[in-house]
């Protein structure tokens, strides 16, 4: 007989005869956020690629779900797509505490006439008053 022989990672025994073989490949997002200090974002730019971003050598089968013979793992792949850098403070002593400083530009001015903010409070078309 002949037949295209289809290479599976798992053993085929008689009791398989008549079950189908499906190749899944399923893309997922994963977002990575770190926060660096540095001088200026040159800097915070090379640190990241230095000492940043995903550990591609841990990313193998291993990070999957398996069950022998029944779902087994191929290909595990990382790609980079884009890189977002936001301003987030500058460090200063704040009568002897040091803290990362928001209403402080990127070059040491200060932000004027700026309003609280709540980062706890989340209101999505809303047409009332809250």
């Amino acid at each position: 007989m002949l037949v295209d022989k289809v290479k599976v990672p798992f053993i085929i025994t008689r009791s398989d005869e008549g079950q189908k073989v499906y190749k899944f490949v399923k893309d997922y997002v994963v977002t990575v956020e770190q926060v660096v200090k540095a001088s200026d974002k040159n800097e915070a730019w090379e640190k990241v690629m230095l000492h940043g971003g995903l550990k591609y050598a841990d990313m193998t089968r291993f990070i999957t779900n398996e069950k022998l013979e029944v779902v087994e793992t191929t290909n595990v792949s990382a790609d980079y797509v884009s890189t977002d850098i936001d301003y987030l403070g500058t460090i200063i002593d704040d009568d002897g505490d040091m803290v990362c400083d928001a209403n402080t530009n990127e070059d040491n001015t200060k932000i004027v006439d700026s309003a609280p903010v709540k980062s706890n409070v989340v209101a999505i078309n809303r047409k009332e008053k809250i």
